[in-house]
């Protein structure tokens, strides 16, 4: 009985752990998201191209492959407004 105490002491414990962990824990590009975000919300896509262009090769060398593609999919698409103008 007095074992099952513990684990179900130990539980919440290990829980709160991981989600503090998972938190903390910034991604490295998270400062450069943030201004992609700023430049979109501008209306500066040669801003935003120029940051995704510094976002592009550490994702693909962090193998971070969704991440790579969102940023490659919305350079693709600010290149196209800009061509358009």
């Amino acid at each position: 009985m007095e074992g099952m105490k513990m684990k179900w002491i130990r539980i919440p414990i290990i829980v709160f752990f991981l989600i503090a962990v998972n938190v903390s824990a910034a991604g490295p590009r998270d400062d450069l998201w943030s201004q992609v975000d700023d430049a979109i919300d501008r209306g500066l896509p040669q801003t935003a191209i120029a940051v995704l262009d510094q976002i592009i090769p550490g994702a693909l060398q962090d193998q971070a492959h969704a991440e790579a593609t969102k940023a490659i999919c919305l350079r693709a698409g600010f290149k196209g407004v800009r061509l358009r103008k």
